[in-house]
């Protein structure tokens, strides 16, 4: 788990206060929301009966997929700006609309070794982004940077929780057209965001993907941000030693 504001010091802290949170202090909410990062648009959605701690993106319940996708239909019957779609890998997709623009958003059920709950689900909630770690440095900063806003199919990803590394291997399912379907649609949706996709084999590129640069600290110990466009950004799809597949992915700044 990367968390943004902390410094490269803190996250193994921040893993165990999080940890020692969702087992003990875990709270009502009647809402799943989320910001997604390519459009701006925010999501709320009312759901109730789910239990999660701050900063409220993992949830607990003991509704399965199945019953939250009932609700969430109900829901958008009343609501008539989202519409639910279920996904492999107990995931939902929902395509959520606000002042004409349009988001993607996935629930997901995930599990964690060794955390006891009362709740016998735990879910997720978010856009498509992810946080791409990489050894990038320049002359103002230095140690591990994080690539903000790169899109991938969530659902895909055997752990989204595990932390994605450029050039590192990454347990999925699926194949490259499971993908290429997933950047179909999302240029379906955002219609307006600069990203071209190409296939190559057993690679598909994303070329002129806008994305924030997010510095651990730089040479003063300050967090430093800096908007960038990728050129390129390269998935590769192979399989491992035990023929499971995985995707590794690299990039190209301009």
């Amino acid at each position: 788990m990367w968390v943004r504001e902390m410094k490269r010091i803190i996250p193994i802290f921040f893993i165990f206060f999080v940890f020692i949170s969702a087992c003990g202090r875990l709270v009502k909410t009647n809402k799943i929301s989320s910001t997604d990062f390519f459009s701006g648009v925010s999501c709320d959605i009312p759901l109730e009966n789910l239990y999660s701690a701050p900063p409220y993106v993992y949830l607990h319940t003991n509704e399965s997929i199945e019953e939250l996708k009932l609700k969430l239909d109900d829901t958008s019957n009343e609501m008539n700006n989202f519409s639910v779609v279920s996904l492999t890998n107990n995931s939902l997709l929902i395509d959520f609309s606000e002042n004409e623009k349009g988001a993607l958003f996935i629930l997901k059920e995930f599990h964690m070794l060794y955390q006891e709950s009362e709740y016998k689900y735990r879910y997720w909630f978010s856009d498509f982004s992810i946080h791409l770690r990489t050894s990038d440095e320049t002359k103002e900063s230095c140690g591990i940077a994080v690539m903000d806003g790169i899109p991938l199919p969530l659902h895909l990803l055997v752990n989204k929780n595990e932390e994605i590394s450029e050039n590192k291997e990454v347990p999925m399912t699926g194949n490259i057209d499971d993908f290429e379907k997933f950047y179909q649609r999302f240029q379906q949706v955002y219609p307006n965001y600069p990203i071209e996709i190409e296939r190559l084999e057993d690679k598909l590129a994303l070329k002129k993907v806008p994305i924030r640069y997010n510095y651990s600290f730089d040479k003063d110990g300050i967090r430093h941000y800096e908007s960038k466009q990728v050129n390129q950004i390269i998935i590769t799809f192979s399989e491992n030693s035990n023929h499971e597949p995985i995707l590794v992915i690299s990039c190209k700044v301009d």
